[in-house]
């Protein structure tokens, strides 16, 4: 998948308040969106979708993410704005070569102490402050962005690291709902 879609990466946008893409110095990575008729594609998506309960494909976008050195995406939310939210995120892993480009939440805070040291591959068991979690290859994460009144979940603030020394790549797949 990744040398399939290196040509297709340009530069991430983020929208604006009325759902107008632009570039922003709050993200600097670079995406590349996958085309639906892909049978790998079609094959993420029906696996999203049987995760959660099978939810309907055509709420189910998938968008592929490079970082290379110092490229980031700063603190955000993946839900609200123009009547459509995102109320789940998976974010995998398909490559990793740089140092300190996990995923971080900063509003969430673990003592690792108490838990099981194994956690410590996936995890920056170091910082008690907020949860990073490191880039392994093959290794996803996912989340609910959304309460179930539909309102969105603050502790779901989460960056991209800057990518360090080498490059990360990743897969987003967000299910959508309408907005209640």
């Amino acid at each position: 998948m990744q040398k399939q879609r290196t040509p297709m990466f340009k530069r991430s946008l983020v929208d604006d308040a009325e759902g107008q893409p632009h570039r922003s110095i709050n993200r600097t990575s670079s995406t590349a969106v996958l085309p639906v008729n892909d049978a790998v594609v079609q094959c993420i998506a029906k696996r999203a979708s049987e995760f959660q309960g099978f939810v309907p494909l055509y709420n189910i976008d998938l968008q592929a993410t490079r970082y290379t050195e110092g490229e980031e995406y700063k603190p955000h939310w993946d839900w609200g704005g123009h009547n459509r939210y995102r109320d789940t995120t998976f974010f995998g892993i398909i490559d990793v070569s740089c140092e300190t480009c996990g995923t971080n939440f900063p509003v969430l805070g673990v003592n690792w102490a108490y838990e099981d040291q194994r956690w410590c591959q996936f995890v920056d068991c170091d910082n008690m402050q907020s949860l990073t979690v490191r880039p392994v290859a093959g290794s996803a994460l996912f989340w609910r962005n959304l309460h179930s009144n539909g309102t969105g979940d603050i502790r779901t603030l989460h960056a991209g690291l800057p990518a360090r020394g080498g490059v990360k790549i990743g897969l987003n797949v967000w299910t959508r709902i309408q907005a209640p």
